[in-house]
């Protein structure tokens, strides 16, 4: 898996905007010098916010190996080449995911030998021997894996905190290398002395990256504010029910108590902006 997939894996990353002292202190040797300088301290700058993005996945995974609900829920991280090249990348990998890449491989090695699905079903079990239903089961164990990282990072504060230094991690590395906002981030707006605007409960401000933006609720009523970009639609998962909801402007949403706890996912255009209003 590639990094851009860690930041699936990651979620959404609990951080507003990093300010530019952030960068500088990044950076402390930086002047405007000559541009040789400037290219060698910058390289220099990179590699040391490399390093600081590697410490802090390292921090997310190994609280979140410590405190989820499974062990094949547990991400491990190692180099790996890319088919046809020799240069290694960082990939972090959940236990599950991992498992199901080894069935996938095995049910095509028994697709092409002809195989009747009896060895399949023994590696298997009840999903066959057919590499595309494993791969639909992969992609459905990582929404849970996803799921369960985003309720543990609000419920955790470790968690919480190690999440907040990643995302930081990720956008001074962003601005140093000068590439454009890949990870889906967003923060909570903190309550003031006159509450939060429409006497909401909660308030967040949200930028979506490469990902969609997935949200424990904590209250069963809730909309969208202050959208720009395009947001295709909004997913409700539930204890006992889920739904889709096409996106409308200025419209609430109130989910029914029978549904028990609830997690919301936008998903929308790269670099869409909104804030989600709860209510109680």
């Amino acid at each position: 898996m590639t990094r851009n997939h860690i930041g699936v894996l990651v979620l959404t990353c609990l951080v507003g905007p990093v300010s530019h002292t952030a960068t500088a202190a990044a950076n402390p040797g930086a002047q405007p010098a000559e541009p040789a300088d400037q290219i060698v301290v910058r390289e220099r700058a990179l590699e040391q916010l490399r390093v600081r993005v590697r410490l802090a996945e390292n921090d997310v995974y190994a609280r979140f190996n410590d405190i989820n609900s499974s062990d094949l829920y547990d991400f491990h991280c190692y180099e790996r080449a890319s088919t046809g090249t020799r240069i290694k990348k960082r990939v972090c990998l959940s236990n599950a995911w991992r498992a199901a890449d080894a069935a996938m491989a095995q049910a095509t090695v028994w697709s092409l030998q002809g195989g009747d699905g009896v060895g399949g079903a023994s590696i298997a079990g009840a999903y066959g021997p057919h590499a595309e239903q494993y791969r639909a089961n992969q992609l459905a164990t990582e929404r849970r894996v996803i799921a369960e990282m985003g309720r543990l990072a609000h419920e955790d504060p470790a968690l919480g905190a190690a999440m907040v230094r990643l995302g930081q991690a990720y956008q001074a590395e962003e601005l140093v290398s000068g590439t454009h906002p890949q990870w889906t981030l967003y923060r909570e707006v903190t309550t003031g002395e006159k509450g939060l605007p429409f006497d909401a409960q909660h308030l967040f401000e949200v930028r979506i990256g490469q990902v969609a933006w997935t949200h424990p609720l904590a209250s069963r009523t809730f909309t969208l504010g202050s959208v720009s970009g395009h947001i295709r639609d909004l997913r409700i998962a539930c204890d006992h029910a889920s739904a889709k909801l096409g996106y409308r402007q200025d419209v609430e949403w109130t989910i029914p108590a029978a549904w028990g706890a609830c997690t919301l996912e936008v998903h929308a255009k790269r670099e869409t902006t909104f804030a989600l209003y709860e209510f109680q």
